[in-house]
């Protein structure tokens, strides 16, 4: 199936984004991971096929990835600069009312969207996702000090998923070659600077974080991998518990990104949540 590539200015910046699929389905709007060389194409691309053939889909670049300028507010910060800037992409494109389906960073802004009535969310689903908590920091290092690099992608990748072969190899290759886009690495490094003698800080503690999640009214499904290296297991029940009505899903054998090992068995899990009887 074939998906449009546009770009549209909002607010002055760039801003790249896919579309296709069935253009009488409900709309998905499709939230791509954070690591360095991720787009919109690169998160979702084995599971878009999938969903387009019920659903109307939109997969934008982020502010600082793929074919969207490269800007960094230091004084708006990174989360609020990318909810932003998506909430006002969606107002030029006329979106008010759709699923949103995140990976990782993309998930974790969908919870913060949905805490703060940002974006017109019908369903969420958060894969990967946590808003900061559970991340274990030892294994995100290569995503944190990547250095632009086949061998140092490589090692990404395989944080990020389980298969081992040829269409690995094609993904380490491709996220390599948008990570050497023009001011895409210093975008994505520009959060870890601080002055001189300034300690780095949370935005907020794990407290006030899951004293927030208790806002959130739109339905919500949390899918993990199985195998997934870079979150503590049993995430996902944590917000289960602290959100009314929200829903789980381990995708077994599966790392960070399940749309590559399984795309099939999440394309399955994501359908009955936003159509069966939730």
């Amino acid at each position: 199936m074939e998906f449009e590539s546009r770009t549209i200015r909002v607010d002055g910046a760039d801003t790249h984004y896919l579309e296709g699929g069935n253009l009488d389905g409900e709309t998905i709007v499709l939230i791509h991971d954070g690591g360095f060389g991720a787009d919109g194409w690169m998160t979702w691309k084995p599971i878009m096929p999938l969903l387009a053939a019920r659903h109307r889909l939109f997969a934008p670049d982020l502010l600082g990835f793929g074919g969207t300028q490269k800007i960094y507010d230091f004084g708006e910060g990174a989360r609020s600069q990318k909810i932003n800037h998506i909430a006002r992409w969606m107002n030029a494109l006329d979106i008010r009312n759709a699923h949103f389906i995140g990976n990782s960073l993309g998930g974790s802004l969908i919870l913060f969207a949905a805490m703060r009535s940002d974006w017109p969310i019908h369903k969420g689903v958060s894969i990967s996702g946590t808003g900061g908590p559970f991340m274990r920091p030892d294994p995100y290092a290569p995503l944190r000090d990547y250095a632009p690099g086949r061998d140092a992608m490589r090692r990404i990748v395989e944080l990020m998923v389980s298969r081992r072969d040829a269409e690995m190899d094609e993904l380490v290759e491709a996220r390599y070659q948008r990570s050497l886009i023009r001011g895409h690495w210093e975008n994505l490094s520009a959060p870890r600077l601080r002055p001189p003698g300034q300690k780095s800080a949370r935005d907020a503690g794990d407290a006030k974080f899951f004293e927030n999640l208790g806002r959130i009214r739109a339905p919500m499904l949390f899918v993990a991998g199985g195998a997934d290296e870079l979150l503590d297991p049993g995430w996902e029940s944590q917000f289960t518990s602290r959100i009314a009505g929200a829903k789980s899903v381990v995708i077994d054998g599966a790392r960070h990104q399940p749309q590559y090992d399984a795309a099939e068995k999440l394309s399955d899990a994501i359908e009955s949540f936003l159509h069966g009887d939730n």
